[in-house]
């Protein structure tokens, strides 16, 4: 995910600083590991939801079962930090942090952000599917859609996930 904060006028990060971790990633990740934290009792406050964990992953389900379940999936990076995909829908996910590079030089701001567009499309309603095209699935909502590569199997289907009920 990260923000490539480097001048790519002058050829971007040096091809060392892909492989290369010099930040302390548990400082970087610290304010996004709280939010992490936080989210299943802010969203079991607004919405009509409940949370369960198994092992390092977070599933807050709505009571209406037309509405998407959120899951969170944790996974600690091996210089510190965490890693987090957040799934939803029938096949969604999508990485909020995958790589923690000192290329993809991301930070807590950047991953909360992120995880919140997601959040919001998934607590919005979306239409998710499943076609025979060469993207593979797609899910629209508030603006904005994820798609697979065409890798991507199994039955079609189309599916609109409905908005989460407010409490």
């Amino acid at each position: 995910m990260g923000t490539f904060n480097w001048d790519w006028a002058n050829g971007g990060p040096p091809d060392a600083a892909y492989s290369r971790v010099t930040r302390d990633l548990a400082a970087v990740c610290a304010d996004f590991v709280a939010w992490l934290d936080r989210l299943p009792g802010e969203l079991g406050a607004t919405y009509d939801c409940s949370t369960s964990v198994d092992g390092g992953v977070t599933t807050i389900t709505p009571s209406d079962r037309a509405a998407s379940p959120l899951r969170l999936e944790r996974r600690e990076h091996d210089g510190g930090g965490t890693i987090v995909v957040v799934g939803f829908g029938r096949q969604c996910s999508e990485w909020v942090t995958d790589c923690l590079c000192d290329a993809c030089d991301g930070d807590s701001a950047e991953f909360i952000e992120a995880a919140e567009d997601l959040v919001a499309v998934v607590t919005g309603g979306f239409d998710e599917f499943r076609r025979d095209h060469e993207e593979g699935y797609l899910a629209q909502g508030r603006g904005g859609a994820s798609s697979s590569g065409p890798g991507v199997t199994g039955e079609f289907f189309e599916v609109t996930w409905t908005p989460w009920r407010r409490r």
